[in-house]
């Protein structure tokens, strides 16, 4: 187990609930939700995975996700729309773009779709786990103590 765990509010400030970070991959590639599923569930993880954006988000409106995986190009709506969406219904959740396609998206784009990072296929899995490890740690950090992590757009290219 990470040791990381929720905030939840309780009389006279917040407690930490030893709950494992939860996941939503969307990807309408049914192998990579399962491959990746895979690999973070073996770093416990709570996964749960969409093949498409509006299956996503009927889950998005019943669970709140710490980290949300999207894929750019998917039948019915895109990883740039699809983030938009759930940054307004949860803006708490922190959304990442991974595609085989990341000179398709613009920084400018990018970051009003509400996304922390691109990241390119095929995916360099030590460095993902890095990247959520990262912000599972800011989101634990008091609002008024975080960087303005919105601004720091991490774009990957390649392996």
């Amino acid at each position: 187990m990470w040791g990381y765990g929720r905030l939840s509010p309780v009389e006279g400030g917040l407690k930490m609930q030893n709950q494992p970070p939860v996941i939503l991959i969307v990807d309408n590639d049914p192998d990579m939700c399962c491959n990746m599923s895979d690999i973070l569930g073996d770093w416990d993880y709570e996964v749960d995975t969409a093949l498409e954006g509006a299956t996503a988000l009927r889950m998005v409106r019943r669970r709140p996700y710490d980290i949300v995986l999207l894929d750019l190009r998917m039948p019915g709506s895109d990883g740039l729309t699809l983030s938009r969406q759930i940054t307004r219904l949860r803006p708490e959740t922190v959304a990442m773009l991974i595609t085989a396609y990341p000179a398709e998206v613009g920084s400018a784009e990018v970051r009003a779709a509400g996304l922390r990072r691109v990241i390119a296929k095929p995916v360099n899995i030590p460095r993902l786990l890095e990247h959520i490890l990262e912000d599972l740690a800011d989101r634990s950090v008091p609002r008024e103590r975080r960087t303005d992590r919105r601004r720091q757009l991490c774009v990957e290219i390649g392996v």
